[in-house]
């Protein structure tokens, strides 16, 4: 599938690593080679983790093909109503990103016996 399209859309990007970056998709190539204007980075943590979530300016941002595991466009109205502050646990971080309208351009994998179930995989 292309990114193409997206181009010059806001996007949610969560890498090989687990890092979840929102930002305008300026460009792309056949590779996945991203890159990203006005990015933020969501550390997203636990409900039992005593330190709260948190969203990191990184502007202009590149990421390697190699390292995107899922690219979609955000319904920026719905992801506006969000506090991405508070602390979710990880099947209420999955129902808010389905619920945002991610459309997924990679499989995401890895996920829990529970999660599983939770979504009928």
């Amino acid at each position: 599938m292309s990114l193409q399209p997206y181009v010059n859309k806001k996007v949610l990007v969560i890498t090989a690593d687990g890092r979840t970056l929102m930002g305008d998709l300026l460009s792309c190539d056949q590779l996945t080679n991203l890159v990203l204007g006005q990015t933020v980075e969501r550390v997203i943590r636990p409900s039992d983790d005593p330190e709260p979530s948190t969203e990191v300016s990184h502007g202009l941002y590149l990421i390697r093909g190699e390292n995107v595991a899922i690219c979609g466009l955000v319904d920026e109205d719905l992801d506006g109503q969000i506090d991405w502050t508070q602390q979710l646990s990880r099947i209420q971080l999955f129902d808010t990103v389905f619920a945002i309208g991610f459309n997924f351009s990679a499989s995401i994998g890895a996920f829990t016996s529970a999660e599983e179930e939770h979504y009928r995989i």
